[in-house]
């Protein structure tokens, strides 16, 4: 019998490709992961606040998908004072794309 741990993607195990695949499974996050990409390409940077209004989410529900993706690797996170600056960690995200390729072209 297979077992997803049996599986290597690219750089990336059969595990953490299914955690990274069962984190990306939220709208918030992909909102968040879409922000941010947009806000990288200009330098700007975001802070985890900054997401409460856009999303219609409170405080704490924010703070909880900005971990999932933190825990993942999807997202590095600075804090400054009080605030969190969030921004994308491109070596993940190609790692993921790697991955994603390797299952297309089969050479997994």
């Amino acid at each position: 019998m297979l077992d997803v741990s049996d599986i290597q993607l690219a750089d990336i195990s059969g595990d953490e490709f299914a955690q990274l695949m069962a984190v990306l499974g939220d709208p918030a996050r992909i909102i968040i992961l879409s922000h941010l990409a947009m806000h990288s390409k200009s330098g700007e940077t975001v802070r985890a606040a900054d997401f409460r209004r856009p999303l219609g989410l409170s405080q704490p529900v924010v703070s909880h998908h900005v971990n999932r993706l933190k825990a993942v690797g999807l997202v590095n996170s600075e804090k400054c004072g009080r605030e969190r600056y969030l921004t994308l960690n491109f070596e993940k995200l190609a790692a993921v794309r790697e991955a994603l390729m390797a299952i297309k072209t089969g050479q997994n």
